[in-house]
């Protein structure tokens, strides 16, 4: 996905999203690559594990 629809979801709160990708990028929770349409990011097997274990923990 690129970096520009991921922070569309968060209206009025770009720069926010934008600072959340990169600390996520630096703690390998996200992996990017380039593209030649730009860059784009996606969820790392670190962050799909940490997602899983999140989950399982709940609430």
């Amino acid at each position: 996905m690129p970096a520009e629809a991921f922070k569309r979801g968060f209206p009025g709160k770009e720069d926010l999203a934008q600072d959340s990708l990169e600390k996520l990028i630096k703690l390998g929770y996200v992996q990017w690559h380039p593209t030649r349409g730009g860059m784009t990011y996606q969820i790392s097997k670190e962050g799909r594990d940490l997602c899983r274990t999140l989950k399982e923990e709940g609430p």
